[in-house]
């Protein structure tokens, strides 16, 4: 049998790495699109014809998809994760934003705090 303190560890610990995932999904996500967003200006810019690097242009679109499909895995995997939690009794973490959606929205008294909000907004403002 686990003890609770070596549930509540193990806990903390898939917690804090899902949350570095998604947030590296996020950065990846973000940071791809704006280097997708770059190219057609780059092209114009450098007076390429329209069908200069047509296929480039399609790998950065098929890579943004296969990020967007993995952040919904790792969604979907948060919310499993949740529903275990609540079973086995732990209380619940709000790590990310307060504007989730109602069925997983924070729990009271979990969530960020406003400079780390910042932080990430600032990082994110660098990406783009």
């Amino acid at each position: 049998m686990i003890r609770s303190g070596h549930l509540r560890e193990s806990a903390d610990l898939v917690s804090t790495r899902l949350h570095d995932a998604e947030e590296a999904i996020d950065m990846a996500l973000a940071r791809t699109a704006a280097f997708g967003a770059e190219l057609p200006g780059a092209r114009l810019r450098a007076r390429l014809s329209a069908t200069t690097g047509e296929a480039s242009f399609r790998a950065v679109a098929d890579a943004i998809s296969a990020l967007t499909d993995a952040r919904e895995k790792l969604a979907s995997v948060h919310r499993q994760l949740a529903a275990i939690a609540r079973m086995k009794g732990l209380p619940g973490h709000a790590v990310g934003p307060f504007d989730k959606p109602e069925e997983d929205g924070p729990v009271r008294g979990g969530g960020i705090t406003e400079s780390a909000c910042e932080a990430k907004a600032s990082l994110l403002q660098r990406v783009t």
